[in-house]
């Protein structure tokens, strides 16, 4: 078994749950306990943003800052899917507004119109710049000469694939030849480089039908997914090199799981990250370790639903972080799960309690926040080890009104007192006031049918640990060569750090213990750093700050079994929308025995 697989398998298993009813009950944290390095919450840009970003502003420009923008002017959201339309055939044109989601390439041995989809690309840019850092594209159908039916809204019968045999590779009309060219004008031209492709939404489906008004959908085999996926890693490099790939978007987990597990090993080694739907299935864990086993990285990249009190929101997304472990977690657009209540003909928007539900998780749960563990089934803790701030969400979907103790155990130290925020019938994440933490708990009293979010400032978890200076890694070559570039550094540990801007370029320290914490800087002119252990799946984390600071917190590995490890750190070559350069920083690794 490997180390990844083990990691897999000890996160799996996350405690006891308990069930609140209107007896008191315990919830105990346990910050020793560490599981995924999140990177954030989002929405998919289909279809809104192509209705949206045809509006006038302000409206436009509200509507997607309420959703981008920083907190309190929004929910924050760092992660965003782009769709990147086939286009269907002019002799169908069935599908209705705003789904009818623009190609870029009309037709067979057609020059690529770069004037297309300018409503989603003007949304995409905009969410961009309000912190949407984590980007990706993705694809419902190909173009409509490369399927099977002449129309990219799906096959005759819905059940067959609708993709052509005779465009999955690499030749001059192929299906992955326009997916990458379309990434590449994204980042030459507009400014926005796609870290993952994912081409096939939701390929295990059967209602991908011929004439439908819905939407553009293609189901395609697990046989041709493995061709797509090839060719699409061997095109990128010479049109997109920042750009990966995803696969494979199934609706089913459970699905997920099977698909996986068929694909050939040359498959699996040219994708980089498992996209999942949580719509239906529970092999949530299974789908974890396998991505964990194969060094993948894991999205839940799309989740929706027609339920208005927000309670399928909180409890999906409470079910898919504790047992799924995905590394970002997105619902499918902003007017399903119904956050807000779009007029696409009044060009105008309004909010709805989802928005505010979804929102007692994204302005607290920031990226770079590590998921703790906490034994009750109803909440999630994050720990901000950079913040020093610990995080709780807890649910209470029954009629009664729930007392709860939370037991916050392993901390160094801890605030004096847990904020506020909630959500319930008459709140909108509503600051409650505070409750006081003595002696390592707090007492809290939960409304019925509520999201309650705490936080606790002054939060500190630094076990007994050892510390490596940077003068001690293993380098890459670099911008200076053989080794990083090192020099003198005020606030530095010890004064001094190495720093690379090279993409690609890495540092590495193999250590004994069961965690490593990573320290370096966060400055205006640093990048998306990402890191890895053991030559598993790799986390993105954005380094950017306005003001510098040194020798601060980056990355903490989640909890591993004893014995060898090691941790890497990679130049990525991506970077925020304000920062000035793409540099990575070494500077120490505290190791946890």
């Amino acid at each position: 078994m490997t180390n990844l697989l083990k990691i897999a398998a000890a996160v799996a298993v996350i405690g006891s749950v308990a069930n609140p009813a209107s007896a008191q009950y315990t919830a105990t944290v346990n910050a020793k306990t560490q599981y995924q390095t999140f990177e954030g919450f989002g929405t998919t840009l289909s279809w809104w943003a192509n209705g949206v970003g045809s509006w006038s502003d302000p409206t436009r420009s509200a509507l997607v800052d309420a959703l981008f923008a920083p907190p309190p002017t929004g929910l924050g959201l760092t992660y965003a899917r782009y769709n990147i339309g086939g286009g269907d055939c002019p002799c169908h044109n069935t599908i209705l507004y705003p789904h009818a989601v623009p190609g870029y390439q009309l037709q067979l041995n057609g020059a690529f119109d770069w004037n297309a989809d300018a409503n989603q690309r003007w949304v995409a840019q905009r969410a961009y710049a309000n912190g949407a850092v984590f980007l990706e594209a993705q694809s419902n159908s190909p173009p409509w000469w490369m399927t099977v039916s002449g129309s990219s809204t799906g096959s005759a019968d819905a059940t067959s694939s609708n993709m052509s045999d005779a465009y999955t590779g690499t030749g001059a009309n192929s299906f992955p030849r326009y997916l990458a060219t379309v990434v590449g004008h994204f980042a030459s031209s507009y400014g926005l480089t796609f870290r993952h492709i994912e081409a096939t939404n939701e390929p295990d489906t059967s209602w991908w039908k011929f004439g439908s008004t819905k939407q553009e959908g293609a189901a395609v085999t697990p046989a041709q997914q493995g061709v797509i996926v090839q060719s699409l890693a061997s095109l990128l490099p010479s049109f997109s090199p920042l750009t990966t790939v995803a696969s494979m978007d199934s609706y089913n987990i459970d699905n997920g799981v099977s698909i996986f597990a068929g694909y050939s090993a040359e498959t699996k080694a040219a994708m980089t990250e498992i996209n999942t739907h949580s719509y239906a299935g529970s092999k949530r864990s299974q789908l974890a370790s396998a991505a964990a086993a194969a060094g993948k990285r894991l999205v839940m990249s799309e989740w929706g639903s027609a339920e208005t009190t927000g309670k399928s929101l909180s409890q999906q997304l409470t079910k898919d972080i504790r047992e799924l472990k995905p590394l970002a977690w997105a619902i499918w657009q902003p007017d399903w799960p119904t956050l807000m209540t779009i007029d696409y003909t009044s060009h105008s928007y309004t909010i709805n309690k989802n928005y505010y539900i979804y929102a007692n998780y994204t302005r607290y749960i920031k990226p770079g926040a590590v998921f703790i563990d906490i034994n009750d089934g109803n909440s999630l803790a994050a720990y901000d080890g950079n913040a020093n701030t610990l995080t709780i969400v807890t649910t209470n979907w029954t009629a009664n009104t729930v007392p709860v103790t939370y037991a916050l155990s392993n901390f160094t130290s801890l605030g004096a007192s847990a904020q506020g925020y909630r959500t319930s019938s008459t709140q909108n994440v509503a600051n409650i006031g505070s409750v006081a933490v003595s002696g390592g708990s707090m007492v809290a009293s939960l409304p019925p049918n509520s999201v309650t979010t705490w936080v606790v400032t002054g939060a500190n978890y630094t076990p007994p640990a050892t510390s490596t200076n940077d003068s001690s890694f293993t380098y890459s070559t670099s911008n200076c060569g053989a080794t990083w570039c090192s020099g003198n550094q005020t606030g530095a540990y010890s004064g001094q750090n190495h720093w690379s801007s090279l993409v690609g370029s890495t540092y590495s320290l193999t250590f004994t213990g069961t965690q490593a914490r990573v320290y370096g800087s966060r400055a205006s002119n640093q990048g998306i750093a990402a890191f890895s252990v053991d030559n598993g799946a790799e986390t993105d984390v954005d380094l950017y700050a306005a003001t510098r600071t040194d020798n601060t917190l980056t990355y903490a590995t989640p909890t591993l079994p004893p014995g060898t490890h090691t941790i890497k750190v990679r130049v990525t070559g991506l970077k925020n929308s304000h920062a000035t350069s793409v540099i990575v920083q070494a500077d120490r690794i505290d190791v946890v025995n």
